[in-house]
């Protein structure tokens, strides 16, 4: 039985992965860069019409126009939108990590999380945004209940095969 003060059905946290563009190559070398990763927050029943939140480090295309020529380069930024859960734009797969306990404060794990700029990335990219929200939320008690957010776990899980992979 459910106290008066927790709530039934709460919301859940998901790990999204995207595909990327043909032409982007991985280069980590567990080629974990070969998706586009994000996070999801949505209810734990979904029906046609349900929404939720996508929270990710997105690349953007920057250019500098000058003079002589322009310079075309990329920056990353903390994007959070709704979006409908049931539209599987490019997405691969989504893994449930955990239920949300503390939906404000995990929003403010998300929104706080650093994301560095290209130009002092050094291979950064979404991936790595990833592993700094999942390393804060470790962190963190009260956020999250029952749930799975250990990097050294999360990557290493064939859903092909459903089977965990040897590290």
């Amino acid at each position: 039985m459910c106290s008066p003060t927790m709530p039934r059905n709460k919301e859940r946290f998901y790990l999204a992965l995207y595909t990327r563009a043909a032409s982007t190559k991985p280069v980590m070398p567990g080629k974990e860069d070969k998706y586009h990763w994000a996070f999801l927050v949505g209810p734990k029943h979904e029906n046609k019409s349900s929404q939720g939140t996508k929270c990710h480090a997105k690349d953007v295309v920057i250019i500098d126009e000058t003079k002589d020529k322009d310079t075309i380069r990329t920056e990353y930024h903390f994007e959070e939108r709704k979006v409908w859960l049931t539209a599987v734009d490019m997405i691969v797969v989504r893994l449930l990590l955990g239920k949300v306990l503390d939906k404000e404060r995990l929003m403010d794990v998300l929104r706080g999380t650093r994301v560095k700029k290209h130009s002092d990335a050094g291979g950064w990219n979404s991936v790595s945004w990833t592993k700094d929200v999942l390393d804060r939320l470790t962190r963190e008690d009260g956020i999250l209940g029952a749930s799975v957010i250990d990097w050294e776990t999360v990557p290493t899980w064939d859903l092909v095969n459903d089977i965990e992979l040897e590290p």
